[in-house]
């Protein structure tokens, strides 16, 4: 049987969908989605779906930026890659096909 092909998380489009997000964040997000790659203590933050943790891990921007973030997390990939603790290590713990 055949695992099926979840959606690639296109930086680019997200990114003219979400301007506000500083490009980094957008590749971190990228190659956490597309590669199965950690990510740093703020996106992990935010992939765990950890509000009060985000913010006290945040830079200038990446607080400025919170909201278009999780609004982007909620509306862009998979919900099975983030949203718990439980989630992101499933993810992480996955190859890419």
């Amino acid at each position: 049987m055949r695992a099926m092909r979840l959606p690639t998380f296109d930086a680019d489009e997200v990114a003219a969908k979400w301007p506000g997000i500083p490009p980094l964040i957008l590749e971190g997000l990228a190659r956490y989605f597309n590669e199965h790659r950690p990510v740093g203590g703020f996106l992990t933050a935010c992939l765990h779906n950890d509000l009060s943790e985000a913010v006290a891990r945040s830079d200038y921007a990446s607080f400025i930026a919170l909201r278009e973030i999780m609004a982007a997390l909620s509306d862009e990939p998979p919900s099975i890659a983030w949203g718990s603790r439980d989630k992101v290590a499933a993810w992480l713990a996955k190859e890419t096909a």
